[in-house]
């Protein structure tokens, strides 16, 4: 019981997805229990054929469930509880005229076969079936009507069971529709909230490097735009590093890629660790990265050290492997009289120049003008 609690208020709060087969066994179920109402009603009406009409359509709705909906033909489930539906009702009319509200189920009908409909995900022509499901029910109705009214019913009872069995019909009408609504609304929820996991998902995708689960350039973008707009408001200083792995190609000629993925895996984490709250690594391409690091140069100088030095000291050791990388890194600290662009491009400039002065070594913007 408590794990059927558990379910229903996590379908009602959107976190479950309602599944053709739980929407397909609630419909056959409420069905079942609105005719065991009505056969209730016949018993104390003293209707026979009324009877006989509900008694049937409850072991029908469960061979609905067992042959078909178990097995996951829901087109067919659809159709088949459709058809019992309007037939019972129609056979209701028959029995005892329009004045006792049995009519009322097929006007339940139409908003249920379009919910059936647009929210199965069997129906390829979703509105051509409800369309044509309603165009039928309202024909069938009018027919029988006409019928009704020309031949006239079965069985006549008194003006008093007739206005206590329509409003007991027209009680039964707005609860079914009601719950209707409300599971259509549900539905809606979830559908929304399962969009909103995949937007999400594929945001992530697109902003997050797969295998380090860093920014990747495109993540990357809108914070480096953020921290050059607060830089030119706040005057605050921040630097721009671009860092390589050095020789890292060897690295995967010699030993493959899956060991490159683990170097790139585990520096990427190391880096992520160094840094400060505030501060950005991305992976860059390939064996680059980026850093933004809301700091002076001398502090950011610091920082970047570090991560080299760590880095230099750490082994790759597996079953036929044992070897270290290092990096090189170039930094340019951020002033007004640059772009964006400019920035990179600086720092881009100091990484090329560490690699010709040796690699494994971090450049800055003080180091180059010595070297000038």
């Amino acid at each position: 019981m408590k794990r059927i609690k558990n379910f229903i208020w996590s379908v009602v709060m959107g976190k479950t997805p309602v599944t053709d087969m739980y929407r397909y066994y609630t419909v056959s179920t409420v069905i079942m229990m609105v005719h065991v109402c009505l056969f209730v009603v016949a018993i104390l009406l003293g209707s026979v054929p009324m009877m006989v009409c509900h008694a049937l359509s409850v072991p029908s709705n469960l061979l609905i469930m067992i042959c078909f909906v178990r097995r996951r033909k829901f087109v067919i489930s659809f159709y088949l509880i459709y058809l019992e539906v309007f037939l019972n009702t129609m056979a209701c009319c028959v029995i005892v005229g329009w004045t006792y509200g049995f009519s009322l189920y097929n006007l339940i009908v139409v908003p249920v076969s379009f919910y059936m409909a647009f929210m199965s995900t069997n129906f390829k022509k979703r509105t051509t079936t409800a369309c044509v499901c309603s165009i039928i029910n309202v024909v069938g109705t009018l027919a029988f009507r006409v019928y009704v009214y020309t031949v006239g019913p079965i069985e006549v009872y008194s003006t008093n069971a007739a206005l206590l069995i329509s409003g007991f019909n027209m009680i039964i009408a707005f609860v079914v529709v009601t719950f209707f609504s409300i599971l259509y609304i549900i539905e809606i929820r979830s559908s929304r909230a399962e969009l909103e996991r995949m937007n999400e998902e594929l945001r992530d995708m697109a902003n997050h490097d797969n295998l380090t689960r860093l920014y990747n350039r495109n993540g990357v973008k809108k914070v480096m735009e953020e921290t050059f707009e607060n830089a030119m408001v706040m005057k605050k200083k921040f630097c721009i590093a671009v860092c390589d792995i050095d020789d890292f190609k060897k690295v995967n000629d010699t030993y493959g890629h899956d060991v490159g993925d683990i170097v790139l895996k585990r520096i990427a984490k190391i880096m992520n660790d160094a840094l400060l709250y505030g501060d950005i690594v991305c992976r860059w391409g390939g064996e680059e990265f980026l850093f933004i690091i809301c700091q002076p140069l001398k502090s950011a100088t610091t920082v970047l050290e570090k991560i080299r030095k760590t880095v230099m000291e750490e082994r790759f050791s597996g079953e036929d492997y044992d070897f270290s990388v290092t990096l090189t890194t170039g930094v340019a600290e951020y002033h007004d009289e640059l772009t964006q662009d400019e920035v990179i491009k600086r720092a881009d400039q100091r990484l090329y120049y560490g690699k010709l002065r040796g690699k494994n070594c971090v450049i800055t913007q003080n180091e180059m003008e010595n070297q000038a």
